[in-house]
């Protein structure tokens, strides 16, 4: 019932103008592009939710989720990126298989990377089919993963940076 309410009130004290969306997803702050037509969360342990900036089913979307889990080996997220964006696994504690299996699905698009914003690393991947992908690693090793069908990397590099400042 939580999840719905704070969804509630961030559409109708965001969504309702043209001003951009402030959301504080799992401890952290963005600010969303406007435009913002539904919102929808599962709840659950993942805590999925998404943004629809269109009425087209399945199309120009933007997601949060918190408990993507990558098997990555004796490693840590931001060593797992690193070896993933630089085709490296030989010098790294993470399992090459699973770095193999991630780069099959992830890097197959126009472009990876990396930024280090207000001390944080996130990891995007631009895919072919599905969009970008961004990896935000958290000082406790976790992750959030925000993923959308429509926004360029420069524009999610400014929800991240924008929610920071």
């Amino acid at each position: 019932m939580k999840v719905y309410f704070i969804l509630l009130v961030i559409f109708i004290s965001g969504c309702a103008s043209n001003q951009s969306v402030h959301l504080r997803y799992e401890g952290e702050s963005y600010y969303l592009p406007s435009g913002v037509e539904e919102i929808g969360a599962t709840g659950d342990n993942e805590n999925f939710l998404v943004f629809k900036y269109g009425r087209e089913k399945g199309k120009k979307y933007l997601a949060f989720s918190n408990s993507e889990s990558i098997e990555k080996g004796d490693c840590n997220y931001s060593e797992f990126f690193s070896a993933v964006i630089q085709k490296d696994g030989t010098r790294s504690s993470c399992d090459k298989y699973k770095l193999e299996a991630f780069r099959d699905t992830f890097t197959s698009g126009s472009g990876t990377g990396h930024w280090k914003i207000n001390g944080l690393d996130h990891y995007y991947f631009i895919t072919e089919r599905t969009g970008t992908f961004v990896f935000r690693v958290l000082p406790n090793d976790e992750i959030i993963k925000v993923d959308s069908d429509f926004l360029s990397p420069e524009e999610l590099y400014s929800i991240f940076e924008s929610g920071d400042s």
